[in-house]
């Protein structure tokens, strides 16, 4: 299994605060998608507020069993 750390700079901001009023995603999941869109990245949560993104939303369990 591979690791990756990413995090926002400041100039990404505006794009989280677009997101968080687009799709009504409070702070941590609207960061969670502006890391997903910035860098490519799937998504993997039990959080079903991802679902109004129209983004695939992977479960946990789904990735583990691969």
């Amino acid at each position: 299994m591979t690791y990756l750390l990413v995090s926002l700079s400041p100039s990404d901001f505006k794009s989280l605060v677009d997101y968080s009023k687009r799709f009504d995603l409070d702070f941590d999941d609207a960061y969670q998608y502006t890391l997903l869109e910035k860098h490519g990245l799937d998504l993997v949560s039990f959080d079903q507020d991802f679902d109004a993104t129209g983004k695939a939303r992977l479960e946990p369990g789904e990735i583990l069993s691969n």
